[in-house]
């Protein structure tokens, strides 16, 4: 049986579920260690991980909604064929979480935090 799946149906819902949820990761993994350094809390722990899924899901998120069913074939790769656009997306996210997991520690540093 070949079901649609909501992407398909839903592009631009769908869209905006996930940038919600990336949304709501930007808050927990980036916004709340910079409100704990603002209010001086002693130790502050931060992710990687939380960073990269947070930049992944926004950036997904709004790209579903400014192009809908437009976007979708390239979150799908053909037998398992990576397209070129779909690498430079993969990269570029990469690059753009780590960039904010790092201008983080950056900002945390300005507040005498150091990592570990």
């Amino acid at each position: 049986m070949n079901q649609d799946k909501p992407i398909d149906k839903y592009p631009r819902t769908t869209g905006a579920v996930i940038t919600a949820l990336g949304l709501t990761a930007i808050y927990f993994f980036l916004g709340r260690p910079l409100m704990s350094a603002q209010a001086g809390e002693a130790s502050i722990s931060i992710s990687m991980k939380g960073s990269l899924i947070a930049i992944m899901f926004t950036v997904l998120g709004l790209l579903l909604l400014a192009l809908g069913k437009h976007f979708v074939p390239l979150l799908k790769p053909e037998e398992g064929k990576l397209k070129a656009g779909t690498i430079v997306l993969i990269v570029f996210l990469a690059a753009a979480g780590i960039g904010a997991y790092l201008a983080l520690e950056h900002l945390l540093a300005g507040y005498g935090y150091t990592s570990k």
